[in-house]
């Protein structure tokens, strides 16, 4: 019997899904000079922001050290609070899934299983959409990330419910595939008419 629900949060409940790119994205539309873009994506440094990016998502930088590092990449002093600022109006809730979430918290338990840093609670004061979880696990605060098995252990901790009880929703095959392993029903997420159709097959009440 299925008695919570864990969903991701960029490219499930929220647009974009990808941070590193999301980064990229708030970068390009900055005021950084059209060249030193250019230099950007057609060199290496993409995978070194990627890595960034993981770092802060882990909380194994603070937010002071990752703007350092993002300047010496770009070699580019930008304005850290309109890129900040930038990086959170970026993020729009899928309002499908919005309306989904809706649906279903009065039925199960639901839990937010985000990769992300500091500014989710930022996002939230915009956007409100904590209000429709029962509980909210950052890989920030916990400075452990998906795949590893460790941030499932706390999800199902805090839900206080069994690996077969739960179903664990996410964009990224990799994270889906890590919570297979681990015995928790898994929808890799297309599109919101798809992930409907998948949470029937696995007999959720809408």
């Amino acid at each position: 019997m299925i008695k919570a629900i864990i969903f991701d949060f960029g490219g499930v409940c929220f647009y974009p899904g990808n941070s590193s790119q999301l980064l990229l994205e708030a970068i390009f539309r900055s005021k950084l000079p059209k060249i030193k873009i250019i230099s950007i994506f057609l060199s290496n440094k993409r995978k070194e922001i990627k890595n960034l990016v993981d770092n802060f998502n882990e909380a194994k930088i603070k937010e002071d050290e990752f703007f350092k590092e993002i300047k010496k990449i770009t070699k580019y002093n930008f304005n850290e609070k309109d890129l900040k600022k930038q990086i959170i109006d970026l993020h729009k809730p899928i309002k499908p899934v919005i309306d989904i979430l809706k649906k279903l918290k009065s039925k199960y338990k639901l839990c937010l299983l985000t990769n992300n840093n500091s500014w989710l609670n930022e996002i939230d004061k915009k956007h409100h959409f904590y209000q429709y979880f029962d509980v909210v696990i950052n890989s920030y605060d916990f400075k452990v990330a998906k795949p590893n098995k460790k941030i499932y252990q706390i999800a199902l901790s805090r839900l206080k419910v069994k690996p077969s009880e739960c179903i664990f929703i996410d964009d990224k095959k990799e994270n889906v595939s890590a919570a297979e392993k681990y015995g928790i029903k898994s929808i890799k997420y297309k599109n919101p008419k798809q992930l409907l159709k998948d949470l029937k097959k696995f007999g959720v009440e809408l």
